[in-house]
């Protein structure tokens, strides 16, 4: 923190702004290797561009989820995963969270099919969605949003002629 105080007082001189931000990513290290990953990512906000941020931030979010799993908070622990995007097994997590007991699975699959989408795999979150349409435990709004999120992944796919069909169909 003294070196990060330090650069940004000297304001433009030299490389003092490049030396700031190298301080801000350091900082973000060190507080994800504590365990401390919302004190990381307020630092990673500051450097979005810096070099090795996007990767920092996606390990943040994945010690964020096994910190929310390990503490049974499910849902939460899904979304961090999913904003862990590819970084280690985070998919893989994002199904385990979705069976542990007190899980919304509908929440999980809708967060699992955005991590799809982000993916660019339209294929396997449509046919992830249309399964789980097949269950007859969802009540109305949970259907009503899974219908939602298959008009999304279809959009998404660039697949607008297909909408009504592939709807009816699941």
């Amino acid at each position: 923190q003294a070196a990060l105080d330090a650069f940004r007082a000297l304001g433009d001189y030299k490389d003092s702004a490049a030396q700031a931000d190298r301080a801000v990513y350091e900082l973000a290290l060190a507080a994800v290797e504590a365990g401390e990953p919302d004190a990381a990512l307020a630092w990673l906000d500051e450097i979005p561009g810096y070099t090795g941020a996007e990767q920092l931030t996606k390990r943040a979010y994945y010690v964020k989820g096994a910190a929310l799993r390990e503490a049974g908070d499910n849902e939460a622990a899904g979304a961090a995963f999913l904003a862990a995007g590819d970084y280690e097994e985070a998919a893989e997590l994002i199904d385990q969270a979705a069976e542990l007991e007190g899980a919304d699975e509908v929440r999980l699959a809708l967060l699992k099919a955005d991590y799809l989408v982000e993916a660019r795999n339209y294929t396997e979150a449509d046919e992830m969605l249309c399964s789980f349409l097949e269950r007859e435990d969802l009540d109305r709004d949970d259907r009503r949003e899974i219908y939602d999120a298959m008009i999304h992944v279809l959009s998404a796919a660039g697949e607008y002629d297909v909408i009504a069909e592939r709807l009816a169909v699941c």
